[in-house]
């Protein structure tokens, strides 16, 4: 990218020296380092604080008047990895293919979390089994238990091995070694226990050596790799329920995550029932995999659809083509241009913080260099394409939100602000 920029460097002087302080303060090594410091002591907070009842504390955002959990360490809503082990402490039992309500809202959360389906798959627009309604899921659910070569029994194969694993592995052993290095004083008490367990054969063996599908398929989910590989182990012990005509226990991690959470809570406290839906907060409609419960893609398809009754207006006619690609190139940023756009009037910012986000899609988003390229090469100039995609933006933004929770957003920053001043 320097490279290019270099080509016209007056013009591209702003972002040259923002590039080259980028490149000039990239440093691998510290960063792989400090990686492997947090791990450990996020490892060494489960170890301290794991298998006993903690509570934690809250303080409240005043802007947006949103919580965030004050602990450091022991913190679900900072660190995914603790996110991954925590629970309520309740233990659920149903008895397998008896239908209860229990059942059901199980089977629901395995099928999103670790299922395939053929037809989801085949399809180039459908989106991911967690974006299905309830009854999808179940179809799913049972359609892969009867197919014997399917992702359900591979799935019942990976939890077995695990639970294998997991019992020829001396647990106790391993948290004492991280509690060890946690309280050394020294770096040389810290090197002798590194020894001490370099001579051990706790690790010397690799348990899960004839399954590297399973690995790889856990190293892709990278610090909820924990919660995916309980999932695994949940359905081996379901099936082995189900073949003994037994009860089954459980109390799997499920993180419950909302869609675009400001409108969607606006949604729910002034009682605008389709906007809640469209959020995903409530999901009672029964929708396949290319419709769109979800607020980002109606908005992506809400501006398509509009784009040519701004002919003329918001882009010359003999450049539709080129401002249309620059739509779906934007479009593409889904994390951006659809998540934060939306997130940022839902609670009640201003104007100019929306046009933050679409220039961030532009410089240095998803898309940002194919955005750059196009732009270039058509001459239009990043304020017309950030006019552009900000008033395409907008609209959609009025037509899928409800005015009222876009309102209540409003209302909810000027009351913080007040609250501050008074």
């Amino acid at each position: 990218e320097l490279a290019d920029l270099m080509a016209d460097p007056e013009a591209n002087a702003d972002r040259i020296l923002a590039l080259d302080d980028v490149i000039s303060k990239y440093d691998p090594m510290q960063i792989v380092q400090q990686e492997r410091e947090q791990m450990f002591n996020l490892i060494g907070a489960i170890s301290r604080y794991g298998d006993k009842v903690n509570y934690i504390t809250y303080a409240v955002q005043a802007l947006t008047g949103r919580t965030h959990v004050q602990q450091t360490l022991y913190n679900p809503q900072s660190h995914k990895i603790i996110r991954s082990v925590v629970g309520s402490g309740n233990v659920f039992t149903f008895k397998p293919r008896s239908s209860s309500k229990l059942e059901t809202n199980w089977k629901e959360i395995i099928a999103a979390r670790i299922l395939t389906d053929p037809l989801v798959a085949a399809d180039p627009d459908a989106k991911t089994i967690d974006k299905l309604s309830t009854t999808q899921r179940l179809r799913i659910f049972e359609e892969q238990r009867r197919n014997k070569s399917s992702s359900y029994w591979k799935a019942v194969t990976f939890g077995q091995a695990l639970i294998n694993a997991e019992s020829n592995f001396n647990v106790t052993k391993a948290k004492e070694n991280i509690q060890r290095l946690s309280n050394a004083k020294s770096l040389q008490e810290i090197n002798a226990i590194k020894q001490d367990i370099s001579n051990s054969n706790l690790y010397s063996i690799d348990p899960l050596s004839e399954f590297s599908d399973l690995k790889k398929d856990l190293a892709s989910h990278d610090k909820e790799a924990p919660m995916y590989a309980d999932y695994y182990m949940d359905l081996a012990k379901y099936e082995k329920a189900a073949a003994n005509n037994s009860q089954f226990s459980t109390s799997i991690t499920v993180e419950i995550d909302g869609r675009t959470h400001g409108p969607a809570t606006n949604a729910a406290l002034i009682g605008v029932y389709e906007m809640a839906q469209r959020a995903g907060l409530l999901r009672d409609q029964d929708y396949y995999a290319t419709d769109l419960p979800d607020l980002r893609d109606a908005m992506g398809t809400d501006m398509l659809s509009k784009f040519s009754e701004f002919q003329g207006t918001l882009y010359p006619e003999h450049q539709q083509g080129v401002y249309k690609q620059l739509l779906e190139l934007a479009i593409g940023d889904r994390n951006i241009f659809l998540k934060k756009s939306p997130m940022t009037m839902g609670y009640g910012q201003e104007i100019e913080s929306l046009k933050q986000h679409v220039k961030e899609v532009i410089d240095t988003g998803k898309s940002s260099e194919q955005i750059q390229m196009l732009i270039n090469q058509h001459g239009i100039s990043q304020p017309a394409a950030l006019l552009f995609l900000h008033t395409m933006l907008v609209d959609s933004i009025f037509n899928i939100l409800s005015n009222h929770v876009i309102a209540a957003g409003k209302v909810m920053k000027a009351n913080a602000l007040y609250a501050q001043m008074t």
